[in-house]
């Protein structure tokens, strides 16, 4: 049974309400592994230094796109396998939201990878510490009465540009060629 994209929103929107912040449950249960850095054992309790990350989600017509926010040490960046790293934390980021989505909802959701769509940005804060954004892209099958996310570099999107800037051009051209008349 396919359901509408406004269920699933709603599905991961209560999931993200529910477990998607850094807190402990107060009935007695154990905290919940989202995925995050900070969710990791840390070897050394005494010298912790806390970890700040987080992520989001946002819809376009039939993607999903899955954002990670964390800030890193200038050594972790200097790492070939920083970018694996950081993809490896979005999947279990996945992983988490298809868990609970499914026992919020009793439904599955279905997410396949958007080819070549992982960006990662780091940004250098200090000489020690530095941010980096992420972000993926996961296409929602089994989704019913929704239009494909357009293409920015559609031909109909394209035109309405040219058209735009063609207005846009000519009344220019008009407004200067105007003499002022006395």
């Amino acid at each position: 049974m396919a359901v509408t994209i406004l269920d699933i929103i709603k599905g991961i929107s209560q999931v993200i309400a529910d477990d998607g912040y850094d807190r402990y449950i107060d009935k007695g249960e154990e905290k919940k592994n989202t995925g995050l850095m900070r969710d990791k054992d840390v070897e050394n309790k005494l010298l912790d230094q806390r970890i700040m990350d987080g992520f989001g989600v946002r819809f376009g017509g039939n993607i999903l796109t899955l954002t990670y926010q964390s800030e890193v040490k200038i050594e972790d960046v200097k790492d070939p396998k920083f970018e694996g790293n950081i993809e490896g934390v979005i999947s279990d980021l996945v992983k988490f939201l298809k868990k609970e989505y499914k026992n919020n909802t009793s439904n599955t959701l279905n997410l396949s990878e958007v080819k070549d769509s992982f960006e990662c940005l780091v940004q250098m804060r200090s000489r020690r510490w530095s941010w980096v954004q992420a972000k993926k892209e996961f296409k929602i099958n089994n989704v019913e009465n929704v239009d494909p996310k357009e293409d920015s570099g559609s031909d109909a999107a394209q035109e309405k540009l040219d058209k735009l800037i063609n207005e846009i051009y000519t009344q220019r051209n008009e407004n200067f060629n105007r003499r002022s008349s006395k």
